[in-house]
């Protein structure tokens, strides 16, 4: 993911959003999928998936470091 992410291809955003609830990845590893989706400037655009995947999060420090840029969204 980091390697999508240092190119700055917006194609890659999509693969950003599917792992955001991909079954059975670890939350750090999500959390990489929501870093890269916040380095493109996309987060706006997926805020119900941003949310589902804050939802899901079941690593306290993972949610910590996310929390701020998803509470820009709130509801």
């Amino acid at each position: 993911m980091q390697a999508l992410e240092n190119i700055h291809d917006a194609r890659a955003v999509d693969a950003y959003v599917e792992a955001l609830s991909a079954p059975n990845m670890p939350d750090n590893v999500r959390e990489g999928a929501f870093n890269g989706i916040v380095a493109n400037g996309s987060e706006w655009r997926f805020v119900p998936q941003i949310r589902r995947f804050y939802d899901s999060l079941t690593d306290e420090s993972v949610r910590a470091r996310v929390r701020p840029i998803v509470e820009r969204y709130a509801k």
